[in-house]
């Protein structure tokens, strides 16, 4: 009984730690460089910010009204990036064009 006891608890603590694993992973499956990015939202309201590297877009976050947030920017290939700001009304898009450098930082005007 106690081995059974034993064997189902060890099976349970096994299952959890396999399940909280997996969930703390962020797995990046595209290689490449990380480099980072700071937006610099000047416009009266907040924006939505992603980038776009010519195959795909990917979301960043939202940058508060006079706020300055700091992105990295991952799993593309290609260092020049264009960043698209957009309101949440879509009433309102900013696109700017960079190229990106390892180990810098590039700021982005949102105005």
């Amino acid at each position: 009984m106690r081995r059974i006891r034993f064997t189902f608890l060890a099976t349970l603590a096994l299952a959890a730690s396999a399940t909280a694993c997996a969930r703390g992973v962020d797995f990046d499956p595209e290689p490449g460089q990380s480099y980072a990015v700071n937006v610099v939202n000047q416009m009266p309201h907040d924006m939505i910010v992603s980038f776009d590297d010519g195959a795909t877009t990917r979301l960043l976050g939202t940058v508060g009204a006079n706020r300055t947030e700091r992105f990295v920017v991952a799993g593309t290939a290609n260092p020049t990036v264009t960043i698209v700001a957009t309101d949440e009304g879509q009433t309102h898009t900013v696109r700017r064009t960079v190229t990106l450098t390892a180990g810098g930082t590039v700021d982005v005007q949102i105005n």
